[in-house]
């Protein structure tokens, strides 16, 4: 290669239909790539990975990412197995064993409920001593006198803070968000990491990536973890529903929405409860409570609490966001302050 200077840090457009970048692969291993690539953009990203790993021929490749007579292929940022021998990897630990069960078990454990109040005490007693203080800032090499508690409390309370709030802790974080195949399949992610995949995050550049990617996991989590969305001083629990067409049991986060799934189910009313994300102007994400089937579909927003200026600042984003997609889908978009007692409530509380 004689004029190109391969770096790192060289962009991948810059490679696109480099004769001397092409000339490093064999033609297999070459043709392989981009067949099996979703994009040219992602062949050559792919291509720039594998000269770094000092892999430029076809059998070289299968060497390494061969396995039972199935290939590995280039997808989303990284080398991943064929779907069909994905899911038989997964499920390989598993089997010979009742697996439905088993995981109707792994589910109640992995919420604590088979370890009990008293087993989350105590680690959190453990992890709020100073002993687990102590032996975390020793294992990062600090040096400190161990003898003055309040001093490894300080230091302890410093590091956790600077790690968290550090740029390089945040775009590690957003690299491997993108990496994650935990949200593969979710609209949002998908659009999240086809914008931001090919992007070299610096300290400039970070923050908007970063902001959305918190968002997208809060709201992402909500629809799964019943502990998400509310807090204590809430009523939460769950309900079995005959009329929503997306859930047949619902996690309610409020009274409120207890007393709106209520009505909406004693009145034979269809209805979505979280039906879908939407993106507000900042590029966060929020999820509306019931999308509710009428002569009109209303989206219905239930709001009783309502946290500081910051949170009615996110208010007016929220209802922003939500008459600009009910107006770009023909829906009517509800706000009420209140349970939904009666169907005029709506009406008179249309704001778009």
């Amino acid at each position: 290669m004689t004029n190109l200077n391969l770096k790192k840090k060289t962009k991948v457009k810059n490679l696109i239909g480099n004769e001397d970048f092409v000339n490093l692969f064999d033609n297999e291993l070459f043709n392989y790539i981009l067949r099996t690539s979703e994009s040219e953009s992602e062949a050559y990203t792919a291509l720039k990975r594998l000269y770094f790993m000092s892999i430029t021929t076809f059998r070289e490749y299968k060497n390494a990412f061969s396995e039972n007579g199935y290939i590995k292929f280039y997808n989303r940022g990284r080398f991943v197995w064929p779907l069909e021998y994905s899911n038989y990897k997964k499920g390989s630990a598993f089997r010979g064993k009742k697996r439905e069960d088993h995981s109707k078990f792994m589910k109640v454990k992995m919420k604590g409920i088979d370890r009990g109040d008293s087993f989350r005490a105590k680690k959190k007693w453990q992890n709020k001593s100073i002993e687990f203080k102590i032996t975390f800032l020793k294992n990062k090499g600090v040096i400190i006198d161990y003898e003055n508690h309040k001093l490894v409390k300080k230091v302890y309370g410093k590091y956790i803070s600077d790690i968290r709030k550090s740029d390089d802790y945040k775009i590690n974080r957003i690299n491997n968000f993108i990496l994650n195949k935990k949200y593969v399949g979710i609209d949002i992610y998908d659009e999240y990491v086809e914008k931001y995949k090919t992007l070299v995050l610096t300290n400039e550049n970070y923050h908007e990536p970063f902001t959305q990617m918190m968002s997208m996991i809060s709201v992402i989590n909500m629809r799964v973890n019943e502990n998400m969305g509310t807090t204590k001083f809430f009523k939460k629990g769950n309900v079995n529903v005959s009329y929503c067409i997306n859930k047949n049991v619902i996690t309610y986060r409020s009274s409120w929405e207890l007393n709106t799934i209520n009505f909406l189910e004693k009145n034979k009313i269809n209805y979505q409860y979280e039906p879908f994300y939407i993106k507000k102007s900042d590029g966060t994400y929020y999820l509306p409570d019931f999308l509710i089937y009428l002569d009109d579909k209303i989206l219905l927003e239930i709001k009783g609490f309502i946290n500081g200026e910051e949170g009615y600042k996110n208010e007016e984003l929220k209802i922003a966001a939500g008459i600009e997609y009910c107006n770009k889908n023909g829906y009517k978009y509800c706000y009420l302050e209140s349970e939904l007692n009666n169907l005029k409530e709506i009406m008179n509380n249309i704001k778009n």
